[in-house]
């Protein structure tokens, strides 16, 4: 592995060793160079670790002219995970990433970079320029870590960049998506505006139990007891290359449960169920019956996002503020805490891991409460 000097653009004398890398499908032999060393000592250093690479059989892949558009394209489309995943991956990568870093070479990918790309998100990586929040951000630094891991493990880098990088934390993530929240009164307002709507007993549902959407798409009409007021979460629908599919439930070990209805959802629920059975009467052999709580007319199944799109133009229409479907979700968690129930209660219904994760992602509405239960009794102390 020949070392070399040179002079650079500014005609300092620099060094640069050519060592060989892993060789061509074909067999034959590859190298490459790499320049910029301002002592020979420091050259001749990086060859003998070169020669100990290749005496140990660990020639790496040469990286020049990799992006790391072109590298996460090829990794995404080499692992194995399940469809759901791979299709999140691939939105994290094609939308979140590779418009900001996507034409950086692999090997000159920096912590300086990964963190100049999370900024930009945080700004403006969403549709329309608008901001991405904390977690969806840190999903996007969950898998190019990822990637960048793999890359190291097969010799196309000697360190992994995403390890220096600041992304969002897990607290910030968590909590920040658990602040955009309706009010009980404005949850009210919601539900009382959208009376008349077809799915206004599956809406009831989610504001009174928190499900989760991919849960409410696909909850089946026989885990509903409408006589015993209970329902269990065993599955759930979700989208797979642009097109829902229904698959068992399994985000967490715990995300498998059964809990109490309040008879308002029951009503509601049973509200539904009255014109499901109307519609399957008019549509007659051209009824596609899923059996789901949630679906279209005709019986087919409904994509999640048209949930999300249902939501947003009712609560444009009543004036409330901006929410997303998990957003309800956070909403009934942050009313139920405030009406009493316990962390240990909330978090089975939930489904949460643990109780240690509900009071993790709520614990800005104890520490609410808690100021609020310090100055009411300082008023009653005082006067």
């Amino acid at each position: 592995m020949p070392v070399y000097p040179y002079e650079d653009g500014r005609g300092r004398r620099r060094w640069r060793v050519v060592y060989d890398v892993a060789p061509h499908p074909d067999g034959r032999r590859r190298t490459t160079t790499k320049r910029g060393f301002a002592t020979r000592r420091e050259a001749v250093a990086f060859e003998d670790e070169q020669r100990g690479r290749r005496s140990a059989g660990e020639l790496p892949t040469p990286t020049e002219r990799t992006t790391v558009a072109a590298y996460l394209e090829a990794w995404v489309a080499g692992i194995s995970v399940k469809p759901t995943t791979l299709a999140s991956y691939r939105t994290a990568i094609r939308s979140w990433l590779v418009p900001y870093i996507g034409g950086v070479r692999l090997d000159r990918l920096t912590p300086e970079a990964i963190d100049a790309c999370y900024r930009a998100l945080e700004r403006e990586g969403g549709r329309g320029g608008r901001p991405l929040s904390a977690k969806t951000v840190r999903t996007a630094h969950i898998v190019l870590h990822a990637a960048l891991r793999d890359a190291v493990e097969r010799g196309r880098l000697r360190q992994n960049p995403a390890s220096l990088a600041h992304p969002p934390t897990v607290q910030q993530a968590e909590s920040g998506a658990a602040r955009r929240i309706w009010t009980a009164e404005q949850l009210r307002t919601w539900l009382d505006g959208i009376a008349g709507d077809r799915l206004h007993g599956a809406w009831l549902l989610l504001a009174t139990t928190g499900l989760r959407r991919g849960e409410l798409a696909g909850m089946p009409w026989d885990a509903v007891d409408l006589d015993g007021a209970r329902v269990e979460v065993r599955q759930q629908l979700t989208v797979v290359d642009n097109r829902p599919v229904l698959l068992p439930h399994a985000k967490t070990a715990r995300g498998r449960r059964e809990f109490a209805l309040d008879p308002e959802t029951v009503k509601g629920l049973r509200g539904l169920r009255a014109v499901q059975a109307r519609e399957r009467l008019a549509y007659g052999a051209a009824y596609q019956d899923h059996g789901l709580v949630v679906c279209w007319e005709d019986g087919s199944l409904m994509h999640p996002a048209r949930l999300w799109e249902r939501l947003q133009a009712s609560a444009r229409r009543l004036g409330l503020p901006r929410i997303t479907v998990h957003g309800l979700r956070h909403s009934y968690a942050t009313a139920a805490l405030r009406a009493g129930v316990s962390p240990e209660v909330l978090a089975a219904r939930l489904g949460h891991a643990d109780v240690a994760t509900t009071l993790r992602i709520y614990a800005h509405v104890r520490r609410e409460d808690d100021v609020e239960a310090a100055e009411r009794a300082a008023r009653w102390i005082t006067g």
